[in-house]
């Protein structure tokens, strides 16, 4: 389940981390060697990947180990984390889809079964009608003959 978030071009994104902490570009830039405006999108994108879903990157210190390893190793060296990153992101975004579907398909089932039930009562309604109607043809009313 979901329970950080980084901020993306003014879109939320999401990761499993332990608690919820925001790093714009402008704040990276602050930290690092970076100039804000020599940032494409591209490369704001490897940035925020990698902070976000590589597991080297902690959740209490995240923000000052991102930008010691850009300040260390530059971008080149969040690229070479950037697959490891874009592979965790996209399998946890797998299994958000799964667990939703998995959550929609049991909505369904629930109520395909409350339908089968609804179903059974009236049958089996009509069943106990139709003894009771044969029984008392034959006078047989509660256990007695009439």
């Amino acid at each position: 389940m979901p329970i950080y978030k980084i901020v993306l071009k003014n879109q939320t994104k999401t990761a499993t981390k332990n608690k919820e902490i925001e790093m714009n570009k402008q704040e990276f830039c602050d930290r690092t060697t970076a100039k804000y405006e020599n940032l494409n999108e591209n490369d704001w994108n490897v940035i925020s990947t990698v902070y976000a879903y590589h597991p080297v990157i902690s959740n209490v210190n995240g923000k000052d180990e991102i930008a010691a390893l850009y300040n260390q190793g530059g971008l080149g060296l969040l690229q070479d984390m950037y697959n490891t990153a874009n592979a965790i992101q996209l399998n946890e975004m797998a299994i958000q889809k799964a667990s939703v579907d998995l959550e929609n398909m049991t909505k369904k089932h629930q109520a395909n079964l409350k339908k089968l039930d609804e179903i059974y009562q009236t049958k089996t309604g009509e069943i106990r009608q139709g003894i009771l109607d044969s029984m008392e043809g034959n006078h047989i009313i509660e256990g007695r003959y009439k």
